[in-house]
């Protein structure tokens, strides 16, 4: 069995040498598991979301129970209250806009208050800069 240090050389190569556009000795794992980490550790959404340590504790767990070669340390802890500070509308947060077990939601507005309207895709395709 190779020792966690010698598991954690090899990942970091693979990593950094698919990072580089090089070729690694195989495709790199490194899932977004946002809310999955946080059920699979034990915790509610809201509970990571509004709780970094326990996020980390998520990712630390799955990345120990896994053959991983990387995570993500804060896939999901956010600070909401810069996000409600801002009057963010468009974002539902885990126990704040909707139940503390479903991950994060985009709330989409009515056709009408749209963020963007049907006519101006085109646009957005012509010239993505704007």
């Amino acid at each position: 069995m190779q020792t966690m240090q010698k598991l954690y050389e090899q990942r970091l190569s693979r990593y950094l040498t698919a990072m580089r556009n090089e070729k690694p000795d195989r495709v790199p794992i490194r899932p977004f598991v946002a809310e999955f980490a946080a059920k699979y550790a034990g915790f509610t959404c809201e509970q990571v979301t509004h709780d970094y340590n326990k996020a980390f504790q998520a990712a630390i767990k799955c990345a120990a129970d896994f053959d991983w070669d990387a995570v993500v340390p804060n896939m999901v802890y956010v600070w909401t209250g810069l996000t409600q500070a801002i009057g963010l509308k468009y974002y539902g947060i885990p126990g704040i806009d909707i139940p503390p077990d479903v991950g994060f939601q985009y709330k989409e507005p009515d056709e009408e208050n749209a963020f963007m309207k049907a006519d101006e895709y085109d646009e957005l395709i012509d010239d993505q800069t704007f």
